[in-house]
């Protein structure tokens, strides 16, 4: 999600400096508001998420490289010309960018009022007051995953890519300005580029939230397109060039939008492709037209591009509000064409009644502009903290439905500090100081949303438990997640580490109980209601079975990491327990309920035990060959919660705190007590 940068120039005049006649800062181009309607229109369709355009998210770069394009010719011309001031520049910035974000915003904290419950109005208003102060990138860096499911419920989110760009324009005239006296701006700015490209491409693959959302590891896109509006890079003077240019670069940018997927570590250098495609067609439209640009310059493309930045203020917050309503991620055909058409609305009342009218001077003055931008971020502000500092005004709704909400923070208290350990010598011991720990709890989040389980379970033999729970990170061995999380990189290390520390005794543990979502891990695939895109396994090399489809090389790879760490184990003289699949809802359970009692609906149902058990069926004929193998034992968990249809709440309390974890009350009300019961079964 990112900023559309909202200039056209063909409505930017600046005074003659000999006076007279105003003359136009740089010639207008069609062809970039309709390189603005591709991006815009492939961010709108990923987030909506038709299918096939698995990676829209890239047009976000797209933009960033117009923005640095267009704000940096103008500012060199202007320098050159002894015309550039400060205040001149940031008075365009806010007429441009301050108007139609107010309005959307303050529209969204209403919306969100009606329709967020307290913990998510919470920091909603906080990240409403970090999109006022252009500080959201740094709020969503420390909240929430860009390409994770609960990302789709943040109405604000699309505004990190704002504060980028503000961020850079707010040293980027000096930068310019200070390079230009040194005579080294075209020197300095490619040194820029390349140290901010390398930082991105390293950073990408091991603290990926800081490079997605961070101006440093950013700015390389904005630059590419300075480097374009400096001219450092010659013209092509032929026209076969031109052609040659916009037509490769339009289809860079497409097969970045149909080919890349959130599997990808992203930015790092795969977003060159998107980025170097940008910079082509711009590139190819100086100076002369080509087919490229002539295709971007239809009517069509030109008036999408002309409400671009309008229609990307406005799509995120109404889908976002919608899923919120829905309480579900996936939206059928019929409320994708509701929310494209709304959104398409908006931003055409939002082009013609606020951006407009505010972009001309004899509209408003100068320092009427930066009263008015200083009361809206102030105003905007205050609304947000306040809604924050008042916990998401927890007096909208009833103590029952208030029951509910608790019931998405009902995590086990301890997971937190105990999940995702930096080593094996920082493993997490729960039950009494003095119980020996003789059982370890081996698996992903779900095997951490389960400890509360374990321990209950191992409480009655006077046992504790030792925890060796990682996110994205299921226990097997020689095998690893194609997914760009840092833990998914990290993963097979710490699993190897593991067992070779399990292996050389002297530890006391004599049983390793295995958790996991073995179905995900088993078919690639989620249930129903979830994001479609596939999880996929590979060896550690990379390579995946030849001459099988995905389906079966899933199936295998997760076969032979099972296998492999059952084998491991049992050979070391340790008793193994697979915990069985925990049965998968689709949606989000509290919010769900929330949702269904605040709008006086009738909750939903959770699936029966036969669509669990056949959502778990490749997964559980694997655990149950190999277990039987190596003779290590199965512990099903879905016959303890469906019986026959899977509960989903008890006595008005979620049993779940998403759409796959188990709360605490389930784990230690119901599970734990019931394999308390399994555990003294087995041999």
């Amino acid at each position: 999600m990112g900023l559309i940068s909202n200039f056209h120039p063909e409505e930017v005049q600046r005074p003659h400096p000999a006076g007279g006649k105003a003359a136009p800062v740089m010639g207008y181009r069609a062809d970039i508001d309709g390189l603005r309607a591709v991006a815009v229109l492939s961010v709108v369709l990923y987030h909506l998420g038709v299918p096939g355009i698995t990676g829209g998210f890239v047009g976000v770069d797209v933009f960033f490289v117009i923005s640095g394009f267009l704000i940096a010719r103008i500012i060199h011309r202007e320098i050159v010309a002894g015309t550039f001031t400060l205040a001149d520049f940031y008075e365009r910035r806010a007429r441009r960018i301050l108007p139609a974000l107010f309005v959307v915003v303050l529209l969204t904290i209403v919306g969100a009022h009606f329709l967020l419950p307290p913990f998510e109005y919470d920091g909603f208003g906080l990240s409403a007051a970090a999109t006022m102060g252009f500080a959201a990138n740094f709020h969503f860096k420390d909240a929430i995953d860009y390409f994770t499911t609960a990302a789709e419920f943040h109405p604000l989110l699309h505004t990190w890519s704002l504060a980028v760009e503000e961020q850079f324009y707010l040293f980027w005239p000096l930068v310019l300005i200070v390079l230009k006296k040194l005579r080294l701006p075209r020197l300095g700015i490619l040194l820029l580029l390349v140290a901010s490209f390398a930082a991105s491409a390293i950073l990408t693959a091991t603290m990926p939230k800081i490079a997605f959302y961070m101006l440093p590891f950013r700015a390389w896109e904005l630059l590419i397109g300075a480097v374009l509006a400096l001219e450092i890079v010659p013209r092509i003077r032929s026209r076969y060039g031109r052609e040659v240019l916009g037509i490769s670069g339009l289809a860079l940018i497409l097969a970045a939008v149909l080919f890349f997927d959130k599997r990808l570590f992203f930015p790092g250098y795969v977003a060159a492709l998107p980025v170097v495609g940008a910079a082509m067609v711009i590139h190819a439209g100086e100076g002369a037209t080509s087919l490229a640009g002539r295709l971007l310059s239809t009517p069509p493309a030109v008036f999408v591009g002309v409400i671009s930045y309008s229609l990307y203020l406005w799509h995120w917050p109404i889908l976002a509000l919608l899923r919120q309503y829905r309480a579900g991620v996936t939206l059928c055909a019929g409320e994708m064409a509701a929310a494209f058409a709304a959104s398409l609305v908006g931003a055409s009342l939002s082009w013609w009644l606020v951006e407009r009218p505010f972009r001309h001077r004899r509209f408003l003055d100068r320092r009427a502009v930066f009263a008015l931008a200083g009361a809206g971020m102030a105003g905007l502000s205050a609304i947000g903290l306040g809604i924050h500092f008042t916990g998401g005004m927890p007096g909208r709704l009833s103590p029952e439905i208030q029951t509910l909400v608790d019931g998405t923070r009902d995590w086990e208290p301890r997971r937190r500090a105990c999940a995702n350990p930096d080593g094996i010598d920082r493993l997490c011991d729960l039950g009494p100081a003095e119980a020996p720990k003789t059982t370890l709890l081996w698996g992903d989040s779900h095997a951490g949303a389960l400890m509360g389980a374990v321990e209950v379970a191992l409480a009655g033999r006077g046992e504790g438990v030792r925890l060796a729970t990682t996110d994205a990170c299921p226990p097997l061995l020689g095998v690893r997640l194609l997914f760009p999380t840092a833990r998914a990189h990290t993963c097979p290390f710490f699993n190897e580490d593991l067992v070779t520390w399990l292996e050389k005794g002297d530890h006391g543990i004599r049983r390793v109980v295995l958790a996991a979502r073995w179905a995900l891990a088993a078919t690639g695939h989620g249930v129903p209601g979830e994001d479609p895109t596939p999880v996929r396994l590979a060896r550690l090399d990379g390579s995946t079975p030849a001459g099988l489809d995905e389906a079966e090389s899933d199936r295998l790879l997760f076969a032979e990491g099972l296998e492999a760490s059952v084998r491991r184990l049992s050979a070391a003289g340790l008793e193994v327990v697979i915990l069985g699949n925990v049965p998968e809802i689709g949606w989000d359970v509290p919010r769900a309920l929330v949702q269904a009692a605040w709008r006086h609906r009738d909750p939903p149902s959770g699936p029966s035990r036969e669509t669990a058990d056949s959502r778990s069926s490749i997964a559980d004929a694997v655990i149950e060959e190999i277990a039987a193998r190596h003779g290590a034992n199965v512990v099903p968990i879905a016959p303890i919660l469906c019986q026959p249809d899977c509960r989903i709440v008890e006595a008005g309390h979620p049993l779940y705190v998403d759409d796959g974890h188990l709360s605490t009350y389930a784990t230690r009300r119901i599970v734990g007590p019931a394999l308390a019961e399994a555990f003294a079964r087995l041999p």
